[in-house]
Formats: C-alpha cells, sequence, structure tokens
C-alpha cells in the first residue's frame, strides 16, 4: 500500500516545513573549526525521519533501522549514486561518510517509493537550517551585514523539481529580520 505524500508539510500559518535554508555568504567564524555535524536518518513504519536534514562534509550519515524489514536504500547526487547501503532490523546504527557537497536524495531501492529523504551535506553547517513544522527558522552564529539566504524544497506533486528561491537580507548587529519566502506553484 503507498503512502500519502508527505513532500510537502504546511504548518498552521502558512509556512513551509523541512526546507533547507543554507546562509550562502556567511563567512566563517571564529579560529577553531566546529565538531563534525552527524546527520542520522531513522526508519520505523516505512517511514524515514527526519524528512530533511543537514550534515557536514567529511562527517558522516548514520542510518537506522527499527523496522522487522529489511530495506536497501540508495543516496544519489543528481544522477549520480553516491553510496547504497541495505539495511537489516536489529542492527546499531550503520554510517556512512560523506565526501560530496551538495544535496542527496536517500531513497528506497525495493518498491517503497514513499520512502524517501534529503541530506543537504555543507562545509559549515552552523550556517545552513531546515525549516521547523511552523516553517521558521533561526540565523544562529551568523554574524551581522549583508547575507545571501537559498530557500531550497524537495520536489512535490505537479512540480516535480527542486525549488531554489533567493532572497538578500541585512541582518543588524543584534538585531532580527523577518524573511518570507513564496514557493512556485506548478506552471509559474
Amino acid at each position: 500500500t503507498a503512502a500519502p505524500d508527505a513532500s510537502l508539510r504546511i504548518g498552521h500559518t502558512g509556512g513551509i516545513a523541512s526546507a533547507v535554508v543554507p546562509v550562502e555568504s556567511a563567512p566563517a567564524i571564529g579560529l577553531i573549526p566546529p565538531p563534525p555535524r552527524v546527520a542520522r536518518f531513522e526508519i520505523e513504519r516505512c517511514r524515514i525521519r527526519p524528512r530533511v536534514a543537514v550534515g557536514q562534509y567529511r562527517s558522516h550519515v548514520e542510518l537506522l533501522n527499527r523496522d522487522e524489514n529489511v530495506y536497501a536504500f540508495e543516496a544519489r547526487a543528481d544522477r549520480t549514486v553516491v553510496f547504497t547501503q541495505t539495511l537489516p532490523f536489529g542492527v546499531r546504527p550503520l554510517a556512512k561518510p560523506l565526501d560530496h557537497v551538495g544535496i542527496l536524495e536517500i531513497r528506497d531501492t525495493v518498491g517503497y517509493a514513499w520512502m524517501r529523504a534529503w541530506l543537504f551535506v555543507v562545509q559549515l553547517p552552523e550556517h545552513a537550517f531546515v525549516t521547523g513544522d511552523d516553517g521558521r527558522f533561526s540565523l544562529r552564529a551568523v554574524p551581522p551585514g549583508r547575507h545571501r539566504l537559498a530557500l531550497w524544497h524537495e520536489p512535490w506533486g505537479a512540480l516535480g523539481r527542486p525549488v531554489e528561491v533567493i532572497r538578500e537580507i541585512v541582518l543588524p548587529p543584534g538585531g532580527r529580520v523577518d524573511v518570507r519566502f513564496e514557493l512556485p506553484v506548478a506552471g509559474d
């Protein structure tokens, strides 16, 4: 039985959940690199959670199967397979290295088409954020100044391709900026 399409989730305030907002223009902060940020996906009840995550280049992604099924997954960057992995039940999380900067689609390869997730692999994960269930996000560890934000959302419905919307902002010292992204509908 096919599960409903979970690719587009809209919160009660109209915000879009599980979109990634990287700050493309933010410089590295401080001289000490941050600890590696490990992305983790769990499979439970024939679903991969979270739907979207941010991982750090040269770190790794963990995959954990909580179902009593055996799954086979592949991660693709565009049309290139980056890794494949069989996930049996009852083993500790399996780790795969993140040797690719960009967007990876992680999907089941044995017939569960709805079982997919997206991993946004970046150099500095403190400058990329996943929107919450209400569509909101906070720019933590981003210095004041002019910045370029690029909201990315996975393909959904009739649109059939990922969406990227760019906004330029000026973040004042100790201040706050409200940014509104509007995603196109099919045909735009």
